[in-house]
């Protein structure tokens, strides 16, 4: 226990550019939940309660981690979050295209050559563009969060009150006009808010709380399967009664009194969970979400369904989504997904495009490059 507990403390203290174990456990778990979710699709016990917090999740995981340098202008932030972001999404973005329409060939419905060309305007006006539309918004909220730590003076009364001026603002909009906003930015001001829980979570002055809670496992495990249920309660009770769930994608937020607290409750539960199981494997998995949010939907969940898996599939479609069977379909199809897109995760970090990710080239491919470099010099 004594050493467990000096790993965890090595992990709450670490520096800005050391990954934390437990946030990447949870971002792995997490995504893994997102796949699911849309595999099984529909409506259904599972559904509407991962729901209430299978996306605000990623918002608050984003907020622990999410520095505001001192003096650091607003053009140089800027620009480094347009590097963090922006290259995945149109990179990844060219990739969809030319898979979906590689797929879209082999079901015998070939699509025009000008279907690439409408689908980069779509991906640069970015309206729930495949699953890559919340990585848009996740850019926003830190945009937009820029702002809370500022005026802020990055003290937390102050930020709070900012942050909540933000969360009236989403409301407003989402009451009164209510449509899909370009890069979706009507996602990212209520993303501000729950970026906000995450950033007030890892902020200097909490570091008593947060190093109790993350301190040791089954301290984390106690308190969030608590919360857990606490969670869970809000959200039965939200659908049952009034029929609906939090939906970021499409913009249902009500009951806000009721969805909102339940998204905070349920998301603060999975980090601590996810904290008391938190190890290297998961970990490492955490870097790959990028690749396997931007992918699960368009081309593994259908590839498993309509080529692997067809027969199966065809029988347990016509199910209740609650049925076991189709459940479990849907387990195997997730587990497929997640699989399979881990590969191409590291095919792409360890080639030569490495950089759609923000990775650095391996050296590998650095020494191969520089060498050719020399001989061409030389050659001349």
């Amino acid at each position: 226990m004594q050493n467990e507990s000096k790993e965890a403390t090595s992990t709450i203290s670490s520096t800005p550019s050391k990954r934390l174990d437990y946030v990447d456990t949870a971002k792995f778990i997490a995504i893994f939940i997102v796949i699911l979710c849309h595999t099984i699709g529909g409506q259904g016990e599972i559904i509407h309660f991962c729901y209430s917090f299978h996306l605000p999740v990623f918002f608050i995981l984003n907020g622990i981690t999410l520095k505001v340098r001192d003096n650091e202008n607003f053009g140089t932030y800027l620009q480094r979050k347009m590097k963090s972001y922006l290259i995945p999404i149109f990179c990844l973005g060219l990739l969809l295209i030319f898979s979906e329409m590689i797929l879209a060939s082999l079901n015998g419905n070939p699509k025009d050559i000008s279907y690439i060309g409408q689908m980069i305007i779509k991906l640069l006006e970015q309206k729930r563009v495949y699953p890559l539309w919340f990585v848009g918004a996740l850019f926003f909220s830190d945009v937009f969060f820029y702002a809370v730590v500022k005026f802020g003076k990055n003290k937390l009364p102050y930020c709070s009150l900012i942050a909540l001026g933000f969360l009236g603002l989403a409301i407003f909009f989402n009451k009164f006009f209510n449509y899909n906003y370009v890069w979706n930015i009507d996602a990212s001001l209520f993303g501000v808010f729950f970026v906000f829980i995450g950033y007030a979570f890892n902020h200097q002055s909490l570091v008593k709380i947060r190093t109790f809670l993350l301190s040791k496992r089954w301290i984390s495990l106690s308190i969030g399967l608590v919360l857990f249920g606490i969670g869970y309660l809000i959200s039965e009770y939200n659908f049952h009664t009034y029929g609906t769930y939090l939906e970021m994608w499409g913009r249902q937020y009500q009951k806000y009194y009721l969805t909102l607290p339940c998204a905070i409750i349920n998301s603060c539960a999975f980090i601590l969970i996810c904290n008391a199981f938190r190890n290297k494997i998961f970990s490492e998995c955490g870097k790959s979400t990028l690749v396997l949010l931007a992918f699960h939907q368009i081309v593994t969940i259908p590839l498993f369904n309509n080529y692997l898996a067809t027969g199966w599939y065809s029988a347990v479609r016509i199910l209740s989504k609650d049925d076991f069977q189709y459940l479990f379909y849907c387990l195997i199809s997730s587990l497929f997904s997640t699989v399979t897109l881990l590969i191409f995760y590291y095919l792409i970090i360890y080639s030569p495009f490495s950089f759609i990710l923000n990775r650095k080239m391996p050296q590998f491919y650095r020494d191969g490059f520089y060498k050719l470099k020399t001989k061409l010099k030389m050659t001349k």
